[in-house]
């Protein structure tokens, strides 16, 4: 098998990197060195799923700025209630709820009282960087817990930081600042923590508070929200593989996801000769240097469909790179090298073996980037609330990049990208 652990990030504008690095040595060669796809469709009838025993609790705050009210105005045609049962429902005998206004507020059937509006979410501003730092302690203080937040997820700054800016403009020429606050919530728990973020839609009645805090109504507007989790790795993957499995749940419902910090696995990479002068590994990682070129391939079907989602992108972001050592690298010409992907299988062809360090390394350089949906979901003008996008989404989204484990932490541009590393096991 082969390991994914998660080394370093960058910002969220540029790229960052999934490294794929192959040892090769003659005589031996050894290995070492995420827009999510969604379901939707119709309201699925069941809400609870039955979870494995290490799940020992579950904690919901429900941000209760006024600008989600009208989630609720409209909630009785659509799921907005039936997603924050199911959460409940993920441990029904151990679960805590919450109106997280200024700080969170205890509040028995929550879902029940979405369901029925009968819940009044009055704050005048939403701090998601707080509702973040909470549900990120906790979370690490008590392993089989694990904290969803249903949001919005509109990112802004205090009323006080909007009505002093020029235009009170806050919230669009300070975006970087906030981003980076939540950037530096969530790095004291890399490689502590995971998350996962799933979207869904579904009809707002309601006052909507733009980014310069002007209020517009709107009247059954299909409008994003999300739920973001974290906890520890082992829980969240449990709950993203029980969610993606039980597709009657409200939860799988979503249209989006994408899952931070996670050592995903994959199997060894296998050498194929299925040509003349392809360099051929037996079992024991021999290198028959009769041939001239490498072709690699690796299982990729279990990597998260959010790291599969783009494959024309994947492609486009990856690099190769051979090197002696860490400080010697030298990247190989496009021209001399195929990709092909699908959501199956990795495919490396090297054309030249003259190309390759050997002995030496071989690093395959998969680009990450910020996943399409979260991109085409992104408003960074916040001019139509009825176009059914996010005002500073990839803003509030992008640092949580920095829960992937690693040596290093890194956000601004002068900072290296990330590195994701197979090892054997």
């Amino acid at each position: 098998m082969i390991k994914l652990t998660n080394m370093k990030i960058i910002n969220i504008r540029k790229s960052l990197a999934l490294i794929m690095v192959v040892t090769i040595a003659v005589p031996m060669l050894t290995a070492s060195c995420k827009g999510g796809k969604g379901r939707g469709g119709e309201v699925p009838v069941r809400d609870t799923i039955p979870l494995k025993p290490q799940v020992k609790q579950v904690v919901l705050y429900l941000d209760a700025s006024v600008s989600m009210q009208g989630y609720l105005t409209a909630s009785k045609s659509t799921n907005f209630g039936a997603v924050a049962n199911a959460i409940e429902g993920l441990v029904p005998n151990n679960k805590s709820t919450y109106l997280f206004k200024d700080k969170p507020e205890n509040i028995d059937d929550l879902s029940t009282k979405i369901r029925d509006n009968r819940v009044a979410l009055d704050a005048q501003e939403s701090d998601l960087r707080r509702m973040i730092s909470i549900m990120a302690e906790g979370a690490y203080k008590s392993d089989p817990t694990c904290y969803f937040l249903l949001t919005d997820g509109i990112l802004s700054g205090s009323n006080k930081q909007i009505n002093n800016s020029p235009n009170r403009s806050y919230n669009i020429t300070n975006a970087t600042d906030l981003s980076q606050g939540i950037y530096n919530t969530l790095k004291p728990y890399k490689g502590k923590l995971s998350g996962m973020v799933l979207q869904y839609e579904a009809p707002f009645n309601g006052r909507y508070s733009k980014y310069n805090n002007d209020a517009v109504t709107l009247s059954n507007v299909m409008r994003p929200y999300y739920v973001i989790a974290l906890g520890a790795p082992h829980i969240i993957q449990q709950i993203h593989k029980d969610i993606t499995a039980e597709k009657r749940s409200a939860l799988a419902g979503y249209k989006n996801e994408s899952l931070f910090g996670f050592d995903f696995e994959m199997n060894s990479p296998q050498m194929r000769d299925n040509q003349t002068g392809v360099i051929f590994l037996d079992q024991k990682y021999k290198i028959q240097s009769k041939a001239s070129s490498v072709v690699l391939e690796y299982d990729v079907s279990k990597l998260p469909s959010s790291l599969l989602s783009d494959i024309d992108s994947l492609i486009k972001h990856t690099t190769i790179i051979t090197c002696n050592d860490r400080e010697n690298q030298q990247l190989i010409n496009g021209e001399n090298y195929n990709i092909k992907c699908t959501d199956k299988l990795l495919t490396i062809h090297i054309k030249d073996k003259t190309d390759l360090c050997i002995p030496g390394k071989l690093l395959i350089r998969l680009g990450w980037w910020m996943p399409s949906w979260i991109e085409k979901l992104t408003d960074r003008q916040d001019t139509n609330p009825k176009n059914c996008q996010t005002f500073n989404l990839a803003y509030l989204l992008g640092p949580f990049s920095v829960l992937n484990n690693g040596k290093n932490g890194g956000f601004l541009d002068n900072e290296d990208s990330n590195i994701i590393e197979l090892t054997n096991k």
